[in-house]
């Protein structure tokens, strides 16, 4: 299915000729053909299924990447501990690296693309997005980053799995797949509400200016004695609770004598 979908997209972005399609002599896209979506259509619905496929695949490495990381985005004074000199894994990289190359290749992809009214927004869009994202990673900003990227990522899978159901229905007036259609809309407007409306200025924007600040005023020697008393009193804390509770009552007897 994924090769149904990635080479007929390669072919009309212009990138793969035909004789690269030689797979499908016949048929060069099976999926579009087999729901009887006009000509006309076809291309978007490549497009669409294509950036479904791909927001899926790096929503789930981003959150992957994101659990193997010491480090949690609360309390959000953890994004700025330590910066600049943050760690940053081989595994992280490649993740950045990959958002970054992506925006590079919608830049370029968007000339071989179905021309649309908003064909400009969209370049902007997407030439700002691959230099934010490149300076963040050149300036060490990865952990806001990563937070930003993952946020944008999960609203965008709705988005255009929606999009590429709704050519789909379009054409079978499959009332179930139009169902599932308007749901995907819906949750696509809920989790940019949530996500892009209300998580990211009010909380990554807010800490970017408030506590982003506030960290560049504390001296790296005071930050790491925050950090280490920080997991001092965690240890402490489960060190509490895992004491039984006849030693619990020997401390308590000896608080009151």
């Amino acid at each position: 299915m994924l090769m149904d979908i990635l080479l007929p997209t390669l072919y009309f972005k212009g990138i793969v000729r035909d004789h690269h399609l030689s797979t499908y002599p016949s048929n060069p896209y099976p999926i579009a053909i087999s729901y009887s979506i006009r000509k006309s259509f076809v291309p978007r619905f490549l497009e669409n299924g294509w950036y479904s496929l791909y927001y899926i695949t790096f929503f789930l490495f981003g959150s992957y990447v994101y659990s193997q990381e010491s480090w949690s985005i609360f309390p959000t004074m953890n994004i700025w501990l330590g910066w600049p000199i943050q760690p940053f894994s081989t595994l992280f990289r490649t993740y950045y690296l990959l958002e970054l190359s992506f925006y590079l290749h919608c830049t370029i992809a968007l000339f071989f693309e179905t021309r649309r009214k908003d064909f400009y927004q969209m370049l902007t869009h997407h030439i700002a997005t691959f230099f934010l994202v490149g300076a963040s990673y050149w300036y060490r900003y990865h952990r806001i980053g990563i937070a930003i990227l993952w946020i944008h990522n999960v609203s965008d899978i709705f988005l255009y799995s929606a999009k590429a159901l709704n050519y789909i229905q379009k054409e079978t007036k499959d009332q179930a797949l139009y169902i599932l259609a308007e749901f995907l809309f819906v949750m696509f407007a809920v989790t940019f509400l949530i996500m892009r409306l209300m998580f990211l200025p009010g909380v990554l924007i807010r800490t970017t200016f408030e506590e982003e600040e506030e960290n560049e005023k504390t001296p790296s020697h005071l930050q790491d004695d925050k950090s280490s008393t920080n997991n001092h009193h965690h240890r402490n804390s489960n060190n509490n609770n895992n004491k039984s509770p006849k030693s619990k009552q020997q401390t308590i007897n000896k608080k009151n004598n």
